[in-house]
């Protein structure tokens, strides 16, 4: 799923003159104008009970936010090393040179002024014979009944581009 969104001709950047707030069902955050959610789909008979897909503007930089009722007993860092195992079953991801297959790393501080504690990864994902490097950023977010996993994947060439707009959707998430 995640490598269909991968090359791109050119960095568009976020559109933060007129952000967009997007709220649905307990769900809140605001989004550069020219970023769109593409997938916001209930499975309420699913421990995954919903999932969201943002597309930003330039190709290849996503965020999904995986929603679990009842919430999972699995740390940040567990989900991000799973995350990556599975990314890693896909013939267009690969490692880059030197890492291993446990290199996933936490991180300390946040996004936008929101202090979250997160792991990262990164990966080559190749599409037409280019190799692109990608970083994939996480963070949890947890209520009563409810855990929230926040991924937001960038081509590495892209993220000071697109910084602003991860930014500006990490500050605002919230979650009832």
């Amino acid at each position: 799923m995640w490598a269909a969104f991968v090359l791109g001709a050119c960095q568009t950047l976020p559109d933060l003159a007129h952000p967009q707030v997007y709220e649905k069902d307990g769900i809140s955050f605001r989004l550069p104008a020219n970023w769109e959610v593409s997938d916001d789909v209930a499975q309420p008979d699913k421990r995954l009970a919903r999932y969201i897909i943002v597309e930003a503007a330039s190709a290849g930089s996503i965020i999904g936010i995986q929603i679990y009722r009842p919430p999972l007993e699995m740390t940040l860092l567990e989900y991000a090393g799973n995350h990556r195992a599975r990314m890693l079953e896909n013939s267009l991801v690969k490692l880059l040179d030197g890492q291993s297959t446990q290199d996933v790393r936490p991180i300390s501080g946040g996004l936008g002024g929101v202090m979250r504690d997160g792991v990262v990864y990164n990966v080559n994902l190749s599409l037409l014979g280019q190799d692109v490097p990608h970083t994939v950023r996480f963070s949890r977010v947890d209520v009563t009944g409810a855990t929230a996993y926040l991924v937001m994947q960038v081509p590495d060439e892209d993220w000071a581009g697109d910084r602003p707009g991860f930014e500006l959707f990490s500050e605002s998430f919230s979650m009832k």
